[in-house]
């Protein structure tokens, strides 16, 4: 039961956090060093190993914040470890948006003042993540044999 409870402020904390962050990156940042910069340290934070960031996490949210061993102090540390993961599917699958899906909505929410550009690419992104996630979770274990997945692929 604890688990869920873990699991689920992982993903409030990680999700919003990383699909933002990458649509900040991949849509306004404009090609500089410091962008660059930017994402090599993105790709090399997924390459650190776990017991890293359980210590980073024990050290920063146990003992300098003082959250004590809660289930807050876990969640945090597995939505820090998690991030990197996210920000680079989310980019893959906003750069798998066409250029007219990026388009329409932006022109139109700039004639209807009720929306902004920012949600429209929230939206569409936040779309092709989870068809990413299916669709790779889907493969994965239609290759190992599960007799769950049916093969739409």
């Amino acid at each position: 039961m604890l688990q869920n409870r873990s699991t689920v402020g992982t993903a409030l904390v990680a999700i919003p956090i990383g699909v933002e962050g990458t649509i900040y990156l991949a849509e306004y940042v404009r090609d500089t060093c410091m962008s660059r910069c930017i994402r090599l340290a993105i790709v090399n934070l997924a390459g650190i190993p776990s017991i890293v960031y359980g210590l980073f996490g024990l050290g920063m949210f146990v003992l300098y914040l003082k959250m004590g061993t809660s289930i807050v102090a876990g969640a945090l540390t597995l939505a820090i470890m998690i991030l990197p993961v996210i920000i680079g599917r989310a980019e893959e699958a906003l750069r798998a948006v066409p250029t007219e899906f990026r388009t329409v909505p932006s022109s139109f929410s700039s004639i209807l003042s009720a929306h902004h550009p920012w949600h429209s690419k929230s939206e569409c992104c936040m779309q092709n993540f989870c068809c990413m996630q299916h669709f790779f979770s889907a493969n994965y274990l239609r290759q190992r044999g599960s007799p769950r997945v049916l093969k739409f692929y």
